[in-house]
């Protein structure tokens, strides 16, 4: 699901006004062919055919900073053949911010009690939808996104190790382009609700590498 509610959200916290909610696990798209994998934005931040990502992990709280980020960025980082660099960063250096949201301040937002993660792209520091409910991320990114917030709800977690792993590098994912998969009998980490697997499969490096050539 896209939509906005009661939040406006910006690199490094969360401020009055209105919100942008793009991709999450737990929450169905409205608007896009069923069998949609990728967004039309790619990533602006690439070395040759590779899409960099410099993740902060300075607003995640002890479920997903430590080994859920590490070796969920290694779900990616591992994939032989796939067009991606993650790396840790600091706040300041980073295209990539990660937040821990409170389930009191995830309810105010609006985004859904039983939604693990949203991740937010960002264009020239425009988030990437038009503002209607329901709207299309590609509205105002048509072709780039150059920064992503992901916001993690603390109320609301998976208590499986694996699956906090998988979740780091299914928004992260989100983040570069890569829709949900509504594909039967694929496995794949960008399944909504890690339905098909928890681990970066060849399907989802060939939906990567299909934007970053």
């Amino acid at each position: 699901m896209i939509y906005f509610k009661g939040v406006h959200i910006m690199k490094k916290k969360i401020i009055t006004g209105t919100i942008l909610t793009v991709s999450c696990i737990g929450l169905f798209f409205a608007g896009f062919n069923a069998n949609a994998t990728v967004f039309g934005f790619k990533w602006a931040h690439k070395s040759g055919n590779f899409a960099l990502v410099k993740a902060s992990t300075s607003n995640l709280n002890s479920t997903y900073n430590g080994s859920a980020f590490t070796n969920g960025i290694a779900k990616w980082n591992g994939a032989a053949g796939a067009h991606i660099a993650i790396q840790s960063s600091t706040v300041a250096n980073a295209n990539v911010d990660l937040h821990s949201v409170t389930k009191a301040q995830w309810t105010s937002n609006g985004w859904g009690s039983t939604n693990y993660a949203v991740t937010v792209p960002y264009n020239n520091g425009v988030a990437c939808a038009s503002g209607a409910a329901f709207s299309d991320p590609n509205d105002l990114c048509p072709t780039r996104a150059d920064y992503a917030a992901i916001y993690f709800n603390q109320g609301y977690e998976y208590s499986n190790q694996d699956k906090k792993e998988a979740l780091v590098a299914h928004e992260i994912g989100h983040a570069v382009g890569l829709s949900h998969t509504a594909y039967i009998g694929v496995q794949t980490v960008m399944a909504q609700g890690l339905s098909k697997g928890t681990d970066v499969t060849a399907y989802d490096i060939g939906e990567l590498n299909s934007l970053y050539p």
